[in-house]
């Protein structure tokens, strides 16, 4: 994907500041309810996986989209993003690039569950963004 303003930019950092924020949340979560490892661990683990998809995004949706439909586009691309979140979550944590898919499967699990949770939060916070573009375009031509 390639951006050419600062308008852009920024909407693609402060999509990185979001998800971050939601992995933040997400390790919190399971830590205080018993359902994973050591914070530490699960937020690894929740950034991991969470800045791997917002990439796949951010390299792979124009692309992707023009191929597939609206629907699958997103789900292909959030499935490369969960798998290579997993895999570098092993190398970091644990030094097995495979163990979440061979020892562990509750970590694809709760990847997979949050980040539908978390694509459907981001895709409206993407919705609204274009919204309030197209109102600002409008106000500007009307204005002109």
């Amino acid at each position: 994907m390639v951006y050419s303003g600062t308008k852009q930019w920024k909407q693609v950092a402060a999509g990185y500041l979001l998800t971050a924020t939601f992995c933040f949340a997400i390790a919190v979560l399971l830590s205080l309810m018993g359902m994973s490892y050591s914070f530490n661990a699960s937020l690894i683990i929740s950034l991991c996986i969470g800045l791997s998809i917002n990439t796949a995004f951010v390299l792979l949706s124009d692309r992707l989209n023009t191929w597939e439909s609206w629907y699958l586009g997103p789900i292909i691309i959030s499935m490369v993003g969960l798998g290579v979140g997993l895999i570098i979550a092993g190398l970091i944590i644990l030094r097995d690039p495979w163990f979440f898919f061979s020892s562990d499967y509750s970590s694809l699990i709760a990847g997979v569950f949050f980040g539908i949770v978390g694509f459907l939060i981001f895709s409206t916070r993407e919705q609204l963004l274009k919204a309030q573009t197209q109102l600002a375009e409008a106000e500007t031509s009307r204005l002109a």
